[in-house]
């Protein structure tokens, strides 16, 4: 994912979106009801980005997405969460 995605600008293509092979992770670790959230948050993305003639929205609820998985698939993710709770 990009370390700077307010640097990439405008995005009017889909190919143009840069997502890595690894975003595809996302998908495949979903339950049911995270396939249902994450498929709403993409559809409003896809919305707005229609809107705006830019696709960095659907970039966006990707790379949140992909980052989340990032972190909860930490080995101390469930050990820092009984800490903060």
């Amino acid at each position: 994912m990009s370390a700077d995605p307010a640097a990439l600008g405008r995005i009017e293509r889909i190919e143009d979106l840069g997502l890595p092979p690894e975003a595809q992770e996302v998908l495949r670790s979903l339950t049911d009801y995270g396939e249902d959230r994450f498929s709403g948050q993409i559809i409003q993305a896809l919305f707005e980005a229609q809107k705006k003639g830019d696709l960095r929205p659907v970039l966006d609820v990707v790379e949140t997405w992909y980052r989340t998985l990032l972190v909860r698939n930490h080995p101390d993710y469930m050990e820092s969460v009984r800490w903060a709770a």
